[in-house]
């Protein structure tokens, strides 16, 4: 599958596509990109295919991205009774992204990814997931520095003289309202 191609029978476009909103096309589309994912060929994504990506796919990038995309793959996505993201799972948390779907669940997904499922996200984890959203694989030293400053405002903003040692949900969203003005837009996918 990963190595092949794959082509979605109309009948389960049509099936998936009123379950998860989507439309047919779309989920052909992305029934053609699921499996180009399937480094395995098995018909589902799993850890194999996490390591197989990371060990040829994600090269290009930089840890912190890679400390993104692995809690991605591992808490992010729905999964079946055997741990593994199949397509309907796969689609399933793409949905949630789909332009038109209410910000508050995208958000809170989001946080949840960040935090492991806690209440609040440590500092450290705040500036990998700023780093791998904010800055180009292979930024230089300077643009890190200049967004370890923003991040350190945030939570002295935040947490008063001591700054904060976390961020709690509510935090998160005051602080992305004020630095991503298009938030909305920027947190829906064209499926």
């Amino acid at each position: 599958m990963g190595a092949g191609t794959s082509t979605l029978p109309a009948v389960d476009a049509q099936r998936l596509s009123k379950a998860h909103n989507i439309s047919p096309s779309a989920c052909a589309r992305l029934h053609k990109r699921f499996h180009m994912l399937d480094k395995s060929g098995d018909g589902s994504l799993d850890q194999e295919d996490l390591d197989l990506m990371s060990g040829g796919g994600l090269v290009g990038y930089d840890a912190s991205i890679r400390a993104v995309i692995a809690p991605l793959f591992r808490f992010g996505f729905a999964k079946d009774a055997d741990g593994k993201i199949t397509f309907d799972c796969f689609l399933q948390t793409l949905a949630l992204f789909a332009r038109g779907q209410p910000l508050e669940p995208k958000l809170r997904f989001v946080f949840a990814l960040m935090s492991g499922g806690a209440m609040e996200v440590p500092k450290k984890q705040m500036m990998n997931v700023a780093t791998a959203t904010c800055l180009p694989p292979g930024a230089d030293a300077d643009a890190v520095r200049a967004l370890q400053k923003r991040v350190d405002a945030c939570f002295a903003a935040e947490g008063g003289a001591d700054g904060a040692a976390a961020f709690t949900f509510d935090m998160f969203v005051k602080v992305l309202r004020v630095h991503v003005p298009d938030l909305e837009d920027s947190m829906a996918i064209d499926l």
